[in-house]
């Protein structure tokens, strides 16, 4: 269960009610407001209550004030700070509802927990936002200074991630995942396959297509529809019947 599933009305009234004595010996409930809030949800995090220090952050909204990626920083930094280093790293993805994590939000937690699952969230924002810029640095810094090894679903999403922008890096991750022994999805195998008939090289995703066979995967409609053009087009009716007699006979 999440954190921001734990946080209750108990925890908002005892905030509240906190906040209005921090606020009366600090001055009115307006621009010192946030400053407050922060206050108080360290004070949390310093006697172990995380859970509320947390929620001091969510509720901001409740009173006026502007909850951003700075207030997120100061509140991870307390957290990591105090060793409660794997909560941080675990709000992080109900963090990401009201705020975008950036680098510095990444190397807080980095710093403190280089661990797989860390790496993990931090790739699937960057794929999701299609930022492969900041998934190369972590990804670089995975394999290079950490030497964690990527999971398979890790090494999917890459592959997906250098396919959108039209990446030869693609092919290159998949080399190394079948040295290792690791097999894509047939999700994964389809963009591959879509990314190299797009760039008409027909020869590798003649190969692609072998190797799906081969890990008993498929194509989708879109990828067979296309392949079938694309190979008729350029006389290759033998792989044009090919693609077409795979489509939708995945193996179990």
């Amino acid at each position: 269960m999440s954190h921001h599933k734990t946080l209750n009305k108990s925890s908002n009234s005892d905030i509240g009610s906190r906040l209005r004595r921090l606020s009366s010996s600090i001055g009115p409930v307006t621009v010192s407001t946030t400053t407050t809030l922060l206050t108080l949800g360290i004070c949390y995090v310093n006697v172990g209550r995380i859970v509320d220090a947390l929620r001091t952050f969510e509720v901001m909204d409740d009173y006026d004030c502007v909850r951003d990626v700075i207030l997120l920083n100061s509140l991870m930094s307390a957290i990591c700070g105090s060793g409660r280093v794997i909560e941080a790293c675990n709000y992080l993805q109900t963090a990401k509802k009201f705020v975008r994590p950036d680098y510095d939000t990444y190397s807080i937690l980095m710093g403190c927990y280089p661990g797989i699952r860390f790496f993990g969230i931090v790739l699937d924002e960057c794929v999701r936002v299609n930022d492969i810029r900041r998934v190369e640095f972590f990804w670089e810094i995975m394999l290079g200074k950490t030497k964690l090894q990527p999971t398979t679903a890790m090494c999917s999403s890459m592959i997906a991630i250098h396919c959108y922008h039209g990446d030869n890096d693609a092919m290159n991750m998949l080399d190394g995942m079948v040295y290792k022994g690791d097999f894509l999805n047939s999700f994964t195998y389809n963009l591959l396959f879509r990314f190299l008939i797009k760039g008409k090289k027909l020869w590798e995703a003649s190969k692609m297509f072998t190797e799906m066979v081969l890990n008993g995967r498929v194509l989708d409609q879109l990828n067979c529809d296309v392949a079938v053009r694309v190979y008729l087009d350029n006389g290759d009716s033998v792989m044009a019947i090919n693609c077409l007699g795979m489509f939708g006979r995945e193996l179990p």
